[in-house]
């Protein structure tokens, strides 16, 4: 074709480097892929604007909620509670200690007030929510209701993210590819950021357990995070769960190191055959991916992404030119397109 000609459009979060005239390409491709990874955390992590936006719209929040139940308390969780923001991802709240029914009190509420541009409450839902986004602000807000979990499993989160640091910019990575096709919501199918984590963190058990018993037989040596590159895992978590993971019979757990089990009849949907099984590692009767019917289309979506990064990552090599930041070109773009902001 005519690539040759055309002038290779930079990604944003390589225009730092590319302005910078840096040169240091390394040859092998995975390798690249896991500079141009951290580069593109680097593009989307939250800047400290976007942080004090979010952390004024929960207070604004709580306290419209205190207002109307002084006993109550707001506490947000979830992505904006440990750090892990893609642009534009909800805030999550859970309000405690209000009396039957104050999901329609706090909404009636909001909306007399004139204080939002959209609001929807999804009462019937398996836990019930407040969908709102307050006038002129970019984030939308969802409220639930004496749900302790997401509190709780929020500082076991934050260890594991301090313990291994690989975790965040993998999952940022992968919140951001899952939103950009509009697979990310929980409620409409997708796989939200809960149970992409713990698809990551399994990922990780398995392939540390591969490189350990590698290193045991005296394969590899040294450091074995050497071999964790972001680039190496990231293909390894789109093999997993593009190709290779079978959604019909296999569960995944999590404790005591992780290991995958035959589908239990507790977690089987005779009408869904092949969704995506997890047990939760702090309840083992609580199925975390059982609400993902679109798991075909997020099965579809890794495997298309695997097969085109192993393509870009084969061109890289094979047009390697000492390093020459002009000629090396984005491999991620080829599966993440970023608008220029």
């Amino acid at each position: 074709g005519n690539g040759k000609n055309r002038k290779k459009e930079i990604p944003p979060w390589l225009k730092a480097s590319a302005s910078n005239g840096e040169t240091n390409f390394p040859m092998c491709g995975k390798l690249w892929l896991h500079n141009e990874i951290l580069a593109f955390i680097d593009h989307i992590d939250a800047k400290p604007a976007e942080r004090a936006a979010r952390e004024g719209l929960i207070k604004d929040v709580s306290l419209v909620i205190k207002s109307l139940y002084s006993d109550s308390e707001t506490v947000a969780f979830g992505s904006a509670a440990n750090n892990l923001c893609i642009p534009g991802s909800d805030v999550d709240l859970v309000v405690f200690n209000t009396p039957k029914g104050a999901i329609h009190r706090i909404s009636r509420w909001f909306r007399s007030q004139r204080m939002v541009e959209y609001m929807e409450v999804i009462a019937k839902a398996r836990i019930p929510i407040i969908k709102l986004r307050l006038n002129k602000s970019p984030y939308t807000v969802d409220i639930s209701f004496d749900q302790k979990g997401g509190p709780e499993t929020g500082k076991l989160i934050r260890s594991i993210l301090k313990s291994t640091p690989t975790i965040r910019p993998l999952l940022l990575l992968l919140k951001y590819f899952l939103s950009e096709r509009d697979l990310n919501e929980t409620y409409r199918g997708g796989v939200g950021s809960h149970c992409c984590l713990m698809m990551v963190i399994s990922m990780l058990q398995h392939t540390r357990r591969k490189l350990l018993s590698k290193q045991q037989q005296g394969e590899i040596e040294g450091d074995i995070t050497q071999y964790e590159d972001l680039g190496t895992l990231l293909l390894e978590y789109l093999d997993i769960y593009g190709l290779r993971f079978n959604y019909a019979n296999v569960c995944i757990k999590m404790t005591s190191g992780g290991r995958y089990t035959k589908k239990p009849s507790k977690f089987r949907d005779p009408g869904r055959p092949g969704l995506l099984c997890l047990e939760n590692p702090e309840d083992s009767d609580l199925d975390i991916g059982k609400g993902s019917y679109n798991i075909v289309r997020v099965r579809k979506a890794f495997a298309h992404a695997h097969r085109v990064l192993l393509s870009n990552i084969a061109r890289y090599e094979n047009t390697y030119d000492d390093g020459n930041a002009a000629n090396a070109g984005s491999i991620l773009s080829s599966i993440i397109s970023v608008p220029a902001n």
